[in-house]
Order: C-alpha cells, then structure tokens, then sequence
C-alpha cells in the first residue's frame, strides 16, 4: 500500500477565533465555562531534507511516453455502484480507428486502484492510498494482452470488490506499440448502506462543507492532532495529540477546545471539555524540550449531534513576542454514524447585522 498526498480529492477547514480568524464567526460558552485566551494560527512547520546525489536531475532531459499516434480511446465502465461488500463487473473497453485489415498487436492493459479511506483515522483520511489490484479482485484477471483489429474492439472484463468504506478512484491503462493511454477515471463513493458513481463532485450524503486548510508556515511548535475513527453519538474513540518544538521553551501550555456548530449559521458553542473527556490530561504546562515531543492519548465522546470542530492548541510567551501552534478536526456526528467534515455549510448569519448608515443629503 502506497500513500500519496491528498490533492485531487477534497477537505476544507475554519476557525472562529484568532486561530483562524473569520469576520462574523460568533462562540459563545456553554454552561458558564471561560473562554480560553485566543492564539494566533501558526501551522505545523514544513519538514524538509537535503538533496541527495540520487535527487539530482538527469544531465539529459527525459521525455515522457507519447500516446501512440493511431485514433485510440479507451473506456472504463462500472456494472453499478457496489455498496461495501458487493461485487460489481469492471469493464474496459479500447477502441481504435484502425484502417480496414489492420491489426494492433502486443497490447496490454491493466487497472489500477486508489482509495481515501473514510472510516479510519482522520490522518488516515488525509491521504491518498494506492491499494493492489489483489486487494479489489474477486474474479478474473486485472492484467491483460490482446490484439486489437479493425473488425471489433477489445474488452475486458473482472469483478471487483471495495473491501473498505472511502472514495475509491479506478483507472485502466493500455500499453502498445508506440507508447500508452489513460482511460477516464471512475470514482465510487462506498459505504457499508449505500454507495454513488460521481465524476467531480461527491455525492450530496458525503460532501464535505468544513472550510478548507490553510498552507503550512515554519514555525517553533508543531502541534499535531488525529482522531481514532469518526465517532457516531456517545460512541468512545482516541483522541491523540502531539506537540513538539524545535528550540528550548519553557512556560509553555497546551489545551483543547470542543465547538459545536450552530445549524446553518457560522456560529459555535464552545463546550465544555468535562463533557466530551472519558479520560484525559489537558490542559497541560511545562517546559518544551528542542525535538523531544510531548503527546498523550485521551478517550472521548461527543454529547450531541451536529457539525463538530476539534481545537488543539500550544502557546509559549517569549518576550516581546509568543511562539504558537495549532491543529484542527473537522466532523459530523449523529446517532447513526460519524463522518469526517461537516455535513452542512455554515454561513454568516446577516439578520444580525445593522444595515448601513443612509448616504448623507448632496449639499
């Protein structure tokens, strides 16, 4: 299994306090609990290495494989959108406008098979992971050989099985004389009760309306966050965090907030975290040594249904300044199940906004 990163697929991401600061998000406390001091939002620091010699470009340049110069389509199909556990037929067809009594040969063609897992941990969805082809068939073969002839196009055919909730993604590849082509893509949303077929857009049951993650800055702490699975209501899971710095700090301190967003309207509830801890160690204080992380493990559960925020935050005052970090989940809870994002956009609420002051009269 290969992990990739997450880019052609979707996660978006907010904050209503400093953290990420929106103009008209509104927290209010529940249940007479302190708002906690507000932080400036400062990412987990980029990690990079030096180059290597095996690094180093090519003194010539490569040239990618060209498509072979004959009219060729190729054309992945799905008998139906299987749910978890069913079977559906994969078919990929290639077609070529060959002229009369000309032949194609040494064709191959394959499938390949890529998945954002929904159902794990939220790190776990954050990622991109290529699975082996085994790992999806249940009948047939996945590679193939053939001739293709001016008289029919190719076809073949296997059965498939998703044996994980997510959204899949399945392309097929043909290889011939000459060079090699993609097919189109086909990308399955799978869950254990329903599942949809969808190009572009996901289905409307998983679209993800939580805002979208801001770019990651250098900087002194990296906190770090990640959720065992999306917890339906009142089920348990393990909330982990990490923080680590890259340079002695002392007086620093760690905390976590819970928010509960408001139906429809950018507006959350800041809950109290008695309500949602089984168990745990926050707030913490101490002091930060250079590249020795402090972490812990917490059981939770989350008290009401709705659109959730998960807030991990680090703070260390070094005069005249402070050092920060921070790190965010985003998921929707109901009696039902538990999902990653929020299940509904969460717009500015305007019937609470004075309108402007009339124009004064031309003199």
């Amino acid at each position: 299994m290969m992990m990739l990163n997450r880019k052609a697929f979707i996660l978006p991401l907010i904050l209503c306090t400093m953290i990420t600061s929106i103009p008209g998000c509104t927290i209010s406390e529940k249940d007479g609990v302190e708002p906690q001091p507000t932080v400036p939002s400062t990412p987990p620091p980029a990690i990079s290495s030096p180059p290597s010699e095996k690094d180093e470009a090519p003194s010539q340049p490569v040239t990618p494989p060209s498509a072979p110069s004959l009219p060729i389509e190729v054309k992945l199909t799905l008998s139906h959108a299987p749910k978890l556990g069913e079977t559906a037929e994969a078919i990929l067809t290639i077609i070529a406008n060959l002229p009369s009594g000309r032949n194609l040969g040494n064709i191959q063609a394959w499938l390949e098979f890529s998945q954002i897992k929904t159902s794990g941990s939220y790190r776990e969805s954050q990622e991109i992971l290529e699975i082996a082809s085994k790992d999806v068939l249940t009948a047939g073969e996945l590679n193939w050989e053939g001739v293709l002839t001016s008289d029919a196009p190719l076809e073949f055919r296997a059965d498939i099985k998703f044996p994980e909730e997510g959204i899949w993604e399945v392309t097929g590849y043909m290889e011939g004389d000459g060079g090699w082509i993609r097919s189109n893509r086909v990308k399955v949303a799978v869950q254990y009760d329903r599942a949809g077929i969808f190009s572009s857009s996901t289905p409307e049951w998983m679209k993800d309306y939580s805002p979208s993650m801001g770019v990651a800055l250098d900087a002194p702490i990296a906190a770090i966050l990640d959720l065992s699975k999306p917890p339906k209501l009142g089920e348990y899971a393990k909330l982990t965090w990490s923080v680590v710095s890259d340079r002695d700090l002392e007086n620093v301190r760690i905390w976590m907030e819970f928010r509960l967003m408001e139906p429809g309207v950018l507006r959350a509830i800041k809950m109290p975290n008695e309500s949602i801890f089984v168990n745990g160690a926050l707030p913490w204080e101490g002091s930060l040594k250079k590249g020795v992380p402090v972490s812990s493990t917490e059981t939770v559960a989350f008290p009401d249904e709705g659109d959730w925020q998960v807030i991990l935050i680090s703070i260390a005052p070094a005069p005249p300044t402070s050092y920060s970090g921070s790190d965010e989940i985003y998921l929707n809870v109901t009696e039902e199940r538990g999902r990653w994002g929020w299940a509904e956009p969460h717009e500015r609420d305007w019937s609470s906004v004075p309108p402007p002051p009339p124009a004064p009269a031309p003199k």
